[in-house]
């Protein structure tokens, strides 16, 4: 029997997914459990498992499409064995198409197969054939929106023939190079009979238009986090409320720990290491900010799961600490160093990415001292750490050299006040300023 892999539900947040690749081919036998393919979402890269022991007889999304959670990617079954008809579009149809493909034991291409492009006028879903016609004629996918008469409303190779037939002619070699050029042909004015667009109205075209640098398509990992801030942004009321902290005690602190702890745990104690231990203490004292929303409910969470942002040249990654206020500087330590590293290689698990109750982020190591940063959904917080300055300071009446630092708590106001989010910043700097008292 003939299994059908949908596209998983990885984080809480995720409604799509994006193929990053596959790691197996049509036709590889693989067992259940195996990593067959890499799927990004906004919180990372990960690898998601064979669903059955099987053949792999068809993968439906390709490399680099995005398709909604639980959608169809691949199917697994015997070999030879009838496929399934898969709930996308028009079903009969996609069936046939896939039955062919698997009968002549070679990829195939349908007239009718569908693409989703994501485009400045939203993801519009056109055949390889109709973005192959178009790409001919230097038509851009944008220019066909809401054209499309295929099952779905898809565009096909009829769309664009009626699409070129409402505009002036173009040689094939003009319309290589406006495609080559980015030339947008609604734009040119053609020399020959009846508007007729010849190579020589492309490059007069191209100066014509401005220069641009180098041109960076936001999709995948970053346009999902794009996504994602920007619901963040106009959904949750976010309020910020800043204060600076006395690191002096912390300072000393961490020097004492450092050969004890990077002996027992084999790292090195850092500051996000203690003020992560502060949070959770601080977090496990007040439910309230330990908590997440989802529009209509506020759920208080028991087990303090602190996520700590890790930044990585695609995006921002914030892999979670489980029970994070139970667990000593050192268990810390190592369980920061492991995450980062999971994330750089990308080899991070949907266990490792969701369920966090609230966010750190440090920026100072590249010398901010205070910056907002915007809460993680569904979370109602969100802790943003600055570098540690030695500035004056009044101590006693004295003024004394001290080591300095900001810490900005971002809070959604729809759930707490601004005396509960200023109650839980002046436990995490008395935490800090006196670090015995983590160990009360």
């Amino acid at each position: 029997m003939a299994h059908i892999m949908t596209m998983p539900l990885l984080a809480e947040t995720m409604d799509e997914g994006t193929i990053a690749r596959w790691m197996v081919k049509e036709g590889d036998t693989v067992k259940k459990g195996d990593p067959v393919v890499e799927v990004e979402t906004d919180k990372a890269n990960m690898e998601v498992v064979a669903v059955a022991s099987g053949v792999i007889l068809k993968i439906v999304t390709p490399d680099g499409a995005t398709v909604p959670v639980y959608e169809p990617i691949a199917v697994i079954g015997e070999a030879g064995e009838k496929l399934p008809e898969l709930e996308t579009g028009n079903k009969a149809q996609e069936t046939a198409e896939l039955e062919k493909a698997l009968e002549a034991q070679a990829p195939v291409i349908s007239p009718e197969a569908v693409e989703t492009v994501a485009t400045d006028e939203g993801r519009i879903k056109i055949s390889p054939r109709a973005r192959r016609m178009a790409g001919d004629n230097g038509v851009s996918v944008e220019a066909l929106a809401g054209r499309g008469s295929g099952p779905g409303g898809r565009i096909v190779e009829k769309d664009v023939e009626a699409y070129l037939a409402e505009k002036p002619s173009v040689t094939p070699l003009a319309a290589k190079m406006a495609a080559a050029g980015g030339v947008e042909l609604s734009g040119v004015a053609g020399s020959g009979p009846g508007g007729k667009i010849y190579s020589r109205d492309i490059p007069a075209a191209a100066v014509s238009a401005p220069a641009a640098g180098e041109v960076i398509k936001l999709a995948g990992m970053r346009k999902i986090i794009a996504d994602r801030l920007t619901q963040s942004a106009h959904t949750a009321v976010q309020v910020t409320l800043t204060s600076e902290v006395d690191m002096t005690a912390a300072v000393a602190l961490r020097g004492r720990l450092l050969p004890a702890v990077e002996k027992s745990a084999g790292v090195r104690l850092t500051f996000t290491d203690i003020i992560v231990k502060a949070t959770a203490l601080a977090l496990s004292e007040m439910p309230l900010i330990n908590s997440t929303f989802d529009g209509e409910e506020i759920t208080l969470h028991k087990d303090v799961n602190l996520g700590v942002a890790v930044a990585l040249e695609q995006g921002l990654v914030v892999p979670v600490i489980r029970n994070t206020d139970d667990l000593g500087l050192a268990a810390i330590s190592a369980a920061i160093e492991g995450l980062v590293e999971k994330a750089k290689q990308g080899k991070l698990g949907a266990a490792e990415m969701n369920g966090g109750t609230f966010t750190v982020t440090n920026l100072g190591a590249f010398g901010v001292e205070a910056f907002t940063p915007i809460i993680n959904p569904p979370q109602t917080g969100i802790l943003g750490v600055g570098a540690i300055k030695e500035k004056p300071a009044v101590v006693d009446g004295q003024i004394v050299p001290r080591s300095m630092m900001y810490l900005s708590m971002v809070f959604d106001h729809r759930v707490m006040d601004g005396a509960d989010a200023a109650r839980f910043l002046q436990r995490i700097k008395a935490l800090l300023e006196q670090p015995e008292l983590m160990l009360v």
